[in-house]
């Protein structure tokens, strides 16, 4: 697997959504809009979708879907995890319990649980570098798409950088190659 997939993977887990700092940067998703990440517009196709329920107070939860590598096998990591906004940004960490908790398709069929405790360490082998660091997004616009900016710990990290845009939930996108 490839490592922008994980990538992908802790910038959804750890946060995943705002619009210039001057705005509220839960807006798309307080209604109901999820992000799509590397979007195929005509095909309504995305690399990763991240849906965000809002808790009470700043409670945040954010789930992932993500195209695993390689693509052509259509494996689908669905994974969960709690963040936060702060000054601007979307806060969170990528924790092995989260990882752990993940559920997959292929091809649009679950995986039995079983499958996925044998593939969970080798995921977190990979991700180990990334494991229990604050990610932080901030995401800017680009016209009618946005850029992510990626702090890991505070430190800038501008070749860890996606596309995305906000998609309704009825408009048919999915996750794919």
């Amino acid at each position: 697997m490839t490592s922008s997939v994980y990538f992908t993977a802790a910038l959804i887990l750890a946060a995943a959504q705002s619009v210039p700092a001057a705005t509220d940067p839960l807006g798309p998703a307080r209604s109901g809009q999820l992000q799509c990440f590397t979007p195929d517009t005509s095909r309504k196709v995305c690399s990763a979708l991240a849906a965000y329920t809002l808790g009470p107070a700043s409670a945040v939860q954010v789930r992932g879907d993500i195209l695993m590598a390689p693509a052509s096998l259509l494996i689908v990591m669905r994974t969960s995890t709690s963040v936060e906004v702060r000054s601007g940004a979307v806060c969170g960490r990528v924790r092995a319990r989260d990882i752990e908790a993940s559920t997959f398709t292929v091809a649009g069929r679950p995986v039995p649980q079983q499958m996925v405790q044998l593939a969970s360490p080798q995921i977190l082998s990979v991700m180990r570098s990334h494991l229990n660091q604050e990610i932080c997004a901030t995401f800017l616009s680009n016209g009618s798409s946005f850029g992510t900016q990626v702090t890991i710990d505070g430190v800038a990290h501008p070749e860890i950088s996606e596309t995305f845009i906000w998609v309704r939930p009825n408009e048919g996108y999915v996750v794919g190659p």
